[in-house]
């Protein structure tokens, strides 16, 4: 689990709440329309393929978004299911805990449970678990803190891996989490009218380039443009020890836009003096690499001109919150 608690970033924002609950009392369904839902995901310029070469598909951009997909597809059939949860009134409920129960879209068998909390002051707990033959075989959970104009911060963590379905009796009323540890994906989110931001820590995969650890994601969306940062253990120069790889792609509402790559030795205390090498991509709105430009195996092609944005490259504080939140051998959820 990362050591960078995913509560603080929600910490953050009630340090100046009230500690006692608002004089308005909030109902069961309107705490229930503050989960998090798909406007979540985030929607990244996707590509098949990636190459190296002016004419060819930014390799630097399939690569950032096959990480946003690892990260969209954990957390997609959890948002699709709260997203399908009907705001009817709860059939159970204690004190400030709501229970929802329903059947699973497109199954039978299958029954949705969700858990809300009302803390007070805005502030809510929740779980939610997907049931089938007695087992939880998927569940996400996490806090919500309702900022009053239209947006929303909040805490996630999935797992998707089958666990006993608790009893109601052993869920808390002091603050809802799932009774098992371990997670597939853990993220800290905002969402406002206008866009999306996500911070996200997940378990590698087989992809490219990324080894043993934890890969880190940190995005925000705007209309059709935004910028994400992926940062992650690499073995890229042979060594004993792994480097890390920071990737920062901007994109604009067409499409088109830059990505800056650094490899730098670990911990990357300092990005700058640190680093091992640049690799930047520049791409029109199909993704089609317009300028390259590489300081390993010495390369510089294209128009540096048809760059939408200026260089730009994942900021220290982005790799920081990586390396606190992974060390090499662990995960996100282990």
């Amino acid at each position: 689990m990362p050591r960078l608690s995913l509560l603080a970033f929600v910490a953050l924002t009630l340090t100046a709440c009230p500690s006692e609950p608002a004089d308005d009392v909030t109902s069961h369904e309107e705490n229930l329309a503050l989960l998090p839902g798909l406007e979540l995901l985030i929607d990244f310029p996707s590509l098949d393929d990636g190459a190296r070469a002016v004419g060819d598909e930014s390799m630097l951009l399939v690569h950032t978004s096959e990480a946003a997909d690892d990260v969209d597809d954990t957390l997609e059939p959890s948002l699709s299911i709260i997203a399908t949860i009907e705001v009817l009134p709860p059939q159970e409920t204690s004190e400030n805990l709501a229970h929802w129960s329903q059947p699973g879209a497109g199954s039978a068998s299958a029954e949705v449970n969700v858990w809300v909390e009302d803390e007070g002051a805005g502030l809510i707990d929740y779980l939610v678990m997907r049931e089938a033959g007695g087992d939880a075989t998927l569940s996400v959970w996490g806090e919500v803190q309702d900022l009053g104009d239209g947006s929303t911060e909040g805490t996630l963590a999935v797992r998707d891996e089958p666990i006993p379905m608790p009893t109601i009796s052993t869920l808390p009323l002091d603050g809802l989490q799932d009774p098992n540890e371990g997670a597939s994906v853990e993220a800290q989110y905002g969402l406002t009218p206008d866009g999306a931001e996500i911070l996200a820590w997940w378990e590698p995969d087989e992809s490219l380039w990324s080894i043993e650890g934890c890969r880190y994601m940190e995005a925000a969306t705007s209309g059709g443009g935004g910028t994400i940062d992926v940062v992650e253990s690499i073995d890229i120069a042979g060594g004993p020890d792994p480097e890390l790889l920071a990737v920062r792609v901007q994109w604009a509402d067409d499409g088109s836009g830059r990505a800056d790559a650094v490899v730098c030795d670990e911990p990357c205390e300092d990005i700058e003096a640190d680093r091992l090498g640049t690799f930047t991509e520049c791409f029109d709105s199909e993704g089609v690499v317009t300028y390259v430009n590489r300081t390993w195996v010495p390369a510089e092609d294209g128009d540096a001109a048809s760059c939408p944005f200026t260089e730009e490259v994942a900021a220290q504080a982005v790799v920081d919150t990586m390396v606190a939140g992974c060390t090499p051998g662990s995960s996100a959820g282990g």
